[in-house]
C-alpha cells in the first residue's frame, strides 16, 4: 500500500473515532443533566413538579442529541439512532402502542426495546425509556421510538429487613413440622409467598446492592463459581389484548 493510502486510511479511522467520541460527550451531557437535577430534588432544592419539568426538557434535549426527528413537537427516533447511542437493546416486546388508535396492538414478531437506569438514590430510581411505537404515514405504518424518563419511588415499607422475615417463616415451618394441619400449612404457604414478593421488590429497588445482600443472607464463604443457566419460555395462550407465558 502506497504512503498517500495509508495516511488517508488512518485519517478516515481518526475521524470515525472523534466523531464517535463526541457523540458519546454530547449524549453524557443531558444524561449528567438530569441526575443532577434527580439529586437536587432528593437533598430538597426542587420540589417533584420541577424535577419533572426539568427532566422532560433534558428528555428532549438527550432525543435530539441522537439525532431524533421532530414531528408535531415530538422527537421520534429510529431503533438504529438508539442503538447507536444505548447500546443493544435491553429487551424486547411484541406489544407496541398505535399512536392513531391510543390503543396497544399485538406484534407477529418481537421488535426491541430500551430500559436503562440512570440514577439510583435514597429516595428514587430515574430509568431512561424507548419503547416502540406505531405511526402511520402515508398509509403505511413504520415503528418509532420516543425517549421518556421514569421515576420509581422507594417507600420506607419496601425496605424490610430479609433476614427478619426469613426467621418468621422459619418459625412457621416449624409449627408446621410439629402440628401439619390444613391451617398451618397455608399460613406456610402465604408466608413463603410474601417473602419471595418482598425479595423480588427488594431486587428491582436495589439492583446494585444485590450481591451485598446475597453475601449477607448466605455469606461470601458460600459463594460459587458464575453458573451457565438454561431457560426456556413458552408462550402458551393468548388473546387479542393479552399474552400468557411459562418460563
Amino acid at each position: 500500500m502506497k504512503k498517500g493510502a495509508i495516511s488517508f486510511a488512518f485519517i478516515l479511522l481518526l475521524s470515525i473515532f472523534s466523531l464517535s467520541l463526541v457523540s458519546s460527550q454530547s449524549i453524557d451531557a443531558p444524561i449528567k443533566t438530569i441526575t443532577h437535577y434527580a439529586e437536587e430534588y432528593e437533598i430538597g432544592n426542587i420540589n417533584y413538579a420541577q424535577l419533572i419539568v426539568y427532566m422532560a426538557s433534558s428528555s428532549k434535549e438527550l432525543a435530539e442529541e441522537m439525532g431524533a426527528a421532530s414531528q408535531d413537537h415530538d422527537s421520534i427516533l429510529k431503533q438504529e439512532q438508539l442503538e447507536k447511542a444505548l447500546g443493544k437493546p435491553t429487551e424486547t416486546t411484541r406489544w407496541v402502542w398505535v399512536e392513531n388508535e391510543d390503543q396497544e396492538r399485538k406484534l407477529d414478531n418481537e421488535v426491541p426495546a430500551w430500559r436503562k437506569i440512570i440514577f439510583d438514590g435514597r429516595k428514587i430510581q430515574v430509568y431512561l425509556n424507548a419503547w416502540p411505537n406505531i405511526r402511520t404515514a402515508n398509509n403505511e405504518d413504520k415503528i418509532v421510538y420516543r425517549l421518556h424518563n421514569d421515576i420509581s419511588f422507594k417507600s420506607q415499607e419496601e425496605e424490610i429487613n430479609i433476614k427478619s422475615e426469613i426467621e418468621s417463616m422459619k418459625l412457621l415451618a416449624q409449627d408446621y413440622s410439629s402440628n401439619p394441619t390444613k391451617e398451618n400449612l397455608e399460613k406456610l404457604a402465604k408466608e413463603s409467598v410474601n417473602i419471595e414478593q418482598i425479595f423480588n421488590n427488594n431486587q428491582d429497588k436495589n439492583a446494585g446492592k444485590c450481591e451485598e445482600l446475597m453475601d449477607e443472607l448466605f455469606g461470601s464463604e458460600n459463594k460459587r463459581s458464575p453458573q451457565k443457566i438454561l431457560l426456556q419460555e413458552i408462550n402458551f395462550f393468548e388473546g387479542d389484548n393479552f399474552q400468557a407465558k411459562i418460563r
